[in-house]
């Protein structure tokens, strides 16, 4: 028995190892260097090197909104949300960057906003880099108070 519990946390730690690899390689959700650093070395996928891009749709018609991250309200309302959203861009947490997105104060409102997060690719063959879409949402866009 004093042997199950002396290889318990060996055994543990490889699970986490594994479950966080996994999570990194399949749905790429997670960035290698968040994923406990199994394979951080190896890849231009870094939480700087995620893009964020909100769009509204106007009558069928996106358009890209700016949202300028070094404004005072963007620290004060959005940073967090917009951290949880690149660091981690599950359908969830771009809801709620979404429903954290409706304190902008926008010259027309649209009927949807469109968040995509973007990470960033190298291409070996033609060694050049890229976006691709890690995930994106549509949601009805609401206006909240602050």
């Amino acid at each position: 028995m004093k042997k199950v519990f002396l290889y318990l946390p060996c055994v543990l730690l490889i699970l986490v190892a594994l479950s966080q690899i996994y999570i990194t390689q399949t749905n790429g959700l997670l960035t290698p260097a968040k994923g406990g650093g199994f394979g951080m070395f190896s890849t231009v996928d870094k939480l700087n090197n995620r893009v964020v891009i909100v769009s509204g749709v106007f009558d069928k018609r996106e358009v890209k909104i700016k949202v300028n991250t070094n404004d005072p309200f963007f620290k004060k309302f959005l940073e967090k949300e917009w951290q949880k959203a690149r660091a981690y861009p599950s359908n969830s947490n771009l809801r709620e960057l979404g429903k954290t997105l409706g304190k902008l104060k926008l010259s027309k409102t649209p009927d949807y906003i469109k968040i995509q997060v973007k990470k960033c690719v190298f291409d070996n063959q033609t060694a050049s880099i890229a976006y691709e879409t890690v995930n994106e949402l549509s949601m009805p866009y609401r206006q909240t108070r602050k």
